[in-house]
C-alpha cells in the first residue's frame, strides 16, 4: 500500500537536499579584489600607528607591541603580518616630515604605494622610491 505525501512536504524533501548539496555549477571562482587594495591597507596602517603613537607617546619598535590593535586594524596588521608591508619599526609618524615609514614590499623593485612621515600616502615608482628619504 502506497502513503500519500503531501506536496509541502516534498518540496521542502527537495529544497533541504539542493540547499546542502548545491546544484551543478561547479567550481566557483572569485569575481573581484579578495581584501584591501595596497592604498587601504597603508591607510589603515597609518591609522594604526596614529593610535599606537596616541597610546604608547611613541613609535613601535617591533611587532608583538601593535598586535593588540589588530582587532581594530586588521588589514594594517595583516600586511606587516604577510609581509606585503615593510614598516621601519621605530620610525614616528610626524607632520612635515616626507620620509617614508612604510612601503609595500615591492617598492624597491618595482615601484608600490608608499606611507609617509607625515601621513600621506601615494604611489611612487621604483626610482622615486629610491630616491625618497627612508624616515629614522
Amino acid at each position: 500500500m502506497l502513503r500519500y505525501t503531501p506536496r509541502w512536504m516534498t518540496v521542502l524533501l527537495v529544497s533541504s537536499i539542493l540547499a546542502v548539496t548545491g546544484c551543478g555549477g561547479g567550481e566557483s571562482k572569485p569575481t573581484g579584489m579578495i581584501g584591501p587594495s595596497p592604498d587601504q591597507g597603508l591607510e589603515n596602517l597609518k591609522v594604526l600607528l596614529e593610535q599606537y603613537q596616541q597610546d604608547k607617546g611613541r613609535p613601535p619598535a617591533k611587532m608583538d607591541e601593535i598586535m593588540y590593535l589588530e582587532p581594530s586594524y586588521p588589514a594594517g596588521v595583516r600586511g606587516l603580518v604577510t609581509e606585503t608591508y615593510v614598516l621601519i619599526w621605530g620610525a614616528k609618524l610626524q607632520p612635515g616630515s616626507t620620509g617614508v615609514v612604510a612601503h609595500e614590499k615591492a617598492a624597491a623593485e618595482k615601484g608600490g604605494v608608499v606611507l609617509l612621515q607625515d601621513g600621506t600616502v601615494k604611489q611612487m615608482t621604483a626610482a622615486e622610491f629610491k630616491a625618497a628619504p627612508k624616515a629614522k
